[in-house]
């Protein structure tokens, strides 16, 4: 018989685990010059020409959602890597706030919020009826606070939160431990077995809550700006059971590949505005700069041939109006999605 404890620490052990991001030759010169050839964090001066003189961050680490792009990269010294380089950059924006200049913070802050528009799992209720200005304030609110990832695993009458040295800096993981451990009355879960050294290595901290409390809890942690895991075992109760606490994750993704996974939970497909990712890359704009040109054109021939349509029908010749409303509606389309 396994023992569903165990597996469920290697489960989360082996997520937690360290990936190497090796980054393009062609994208370093440009990360350097973010900000002027120095550390983001600190403001030492690197040295671009020697190997191993510095290194790159994430502004939202991946293992916290961020994406795999330039746009979420940032310059930092070795220290720095060491320091900060698993946790959400906001960590070191308080701790290093005196060693910053205002314009320094701005721009670091600028892009992280530009790559968190980008990351994983933004959980804020959304309907096709949104206003997706009040969304977009609800998003911004959470994002003041420091990205965290908590991993939950769903049990038939009790769940288990865990915690790591990698879900954010040491104060952020401290209070969302406090939060779990006094906010919702859960009782710590010991982590003695065949993966003990290597969870006490982690810092695994793991905390069991009622069944009950369970959807409290997950919608707490998303108020936090945690992002969510999902650890499954065999006992696991499915996506059909009515208790299911993924039930109560309303989400509004902003990429459409994550948006198409929505369909899996019953969940409604977020307005276009919403669910359409803009990458600021060289070749993406080129590509909506194409798009939007060939569209204009198509607009432009549909606006030609309505005219020669009106043109007959004032000569008296014959008309298909249902063809005709047809093609005003295309083109009403089409203008509101140029606009």
């Amino acid at each position: 018989m396994t023992n569903t404890k165990a597996v469920m620490i290697e489960k989360i052990l082996m997520q937690d685990a360290r990936r190497r991001i090796n980054i393009p030759k062609y994208q370093k010169p440009n990360i350097l010059d973010k900000f002027g050839g120095v550390c983001a964090y600190c403001g030492t001066v690197l040295n671009g020409s020697k190997k191993n003189a510095w290194g790159v961050t994430h502004a939202i680490p991946v293992h916290l959602g961020g994406e795999l792009s330039a746009d979420n990269r940032i310059p930092s010294c070795i220290p720095c890597i060491q320091k900060f380089g698993s946790a959400d950059c906001l960590s070191a924006l308080t701790i290093n706030s005196q060693a910053l200049t205002p314009t320094w913070s701005d721009k670091l802050r600028s892009i992280r919020f530009d790559a968190s528009l980008r990351s994983m799992n933004h959980l804020t209720p959304l309907s096709p009826r949104s206003d997706l200005k009040l969304v977009s304030a609800h998003v911004e609110k959470r994002w003041l606070q420091e990205r965290t990832t908590a991993f939950l695993t769903m049990h038939p009458t009790h769940a288990v939160v865990g915690l790591t040295n990698r879900s954010g800096s040491s104060e952020r993981v401290s209070s969302m431990a406090a939060l779990v451990n006094f906010g919702f009355s859960a009782e710590r879960l010991d982590t003695h077995g065949d993966h003990h050294s290597h969870a006490q290595k982690a810092g695994l901290h793991l905390f069991v809550v009622e069944r009950s409390r369970l959807a409290d809890l997950a919608m707490a942690l998303i108020e936090e700006n945690c992002l969510l895991r999902e650890i499954r075992v065999e006992i696991t109760p499915s996506h059909e059971d009515p208790q299911d606490w993924r039930s109560y994750w309303p989400r509004s993704y902003p990429t459409l590949k994550d948006n198409q996974r929505r369909k899996t939970y019953g969940e409604m497909q977020a307005p276009w505005a919403v669910k359409q990712t803009l990458s600021k890359t060289a070749g993406a704009v080129r590509a909506r700069r194409h798009y939007a040109r060939k569209q204009e054109e198509r607009l432009e021939h549909m606006q030609r041939h309505a005219h020669v349509s009106d043109l007959r029908v004032v000569a008296g010749q014959p008309a298909d109006w249902d063809m005709r409303c047809k093609q005003l509606e295309e083109m009403l389309e089409l203008q509101l999605k140029l606009s």
